[in-house]
């Protein structure tokens, strides 16, 4: 059982060179210590990982600022899709931080048994929305959106933004809906 790590310095102006251990810093006293992972490049991770697992990879990332004179590490994305369906009778909304994803985006809102009303948004800071497009009540409702198409409400490309915000209004008493959504 590893109980501490150190290195050896004998005053020589010298370090004795040893094995490398990365050791997950959160570890807040558990013993024994728990080392991290390395990653391989092209895995595929879990969209919530799981947790108590500490790992460490290499990725290309720009860092970003969020308005507040403070810097965050932003990590490049190359694709998002994600499958939403709301309980009974409810709005069901996703947004989307769609930096670096400005090629196309991709819509589909099903709810059938009744009908609802999809609409697009855009925000530059996640606080203030742009409304771009309300697309008629329906059971089914598709949209394909890429870097020239403008919303049909406020001529603007919600690929312009950083933030986009898909909303399909609430479907009947007992029917769910379910967004499909694709941005690359």
């Amino acid at each position: 059982m590893v109980r501490y790590l150190y290195c050896d310095d004998s005053g020589d102006g010298g370090i004795k060179a040893q094995g490398v251990f990365l050791v997950d810093p959160c570890q807040a006293n558990n013993t024994p210590l728990k080392t991290q992972t390395i990653l391989p490049t092209d895995i595929v991770l879990l969209s919530t990982p799981p947790s108590g697992n500490a790992a460490a990879a290499v990725f290309t990332a720009r860092a970003g600022t969020n308005g507040a004179n403070s810097y965050v590490i932003l990590e490049d994305c190359s694709f998002y899709g994600n499958r939403v369906v709301s309980p009974a009778n409810t709005i069901n909304t996703v947004t989307v931080e769609a930096r670096n994803l400005a090629k196309s985006l991709a819509l589909q809102s099903d709810s059938t048994g009744g009908t609802s009303t999809l609409t697009i948004s855009a925000s530059v800071d996640n606080t203030n929305y742009l409304t771009l497009d309300s697309i008629v009540t329906a059971a089914v409702n598709t949209k394909q959106y890429v870097e020239a198409t403008v919303g049909a409400a406020l001529a603007l490309s919600p690929l312009a933004f950083k933030f986009i915000k898909i909303s399909a209004g609430a479907a009947g008493v007992g029917i769910a809906n379910t967004l499909t959504i694709a941005v690359k």
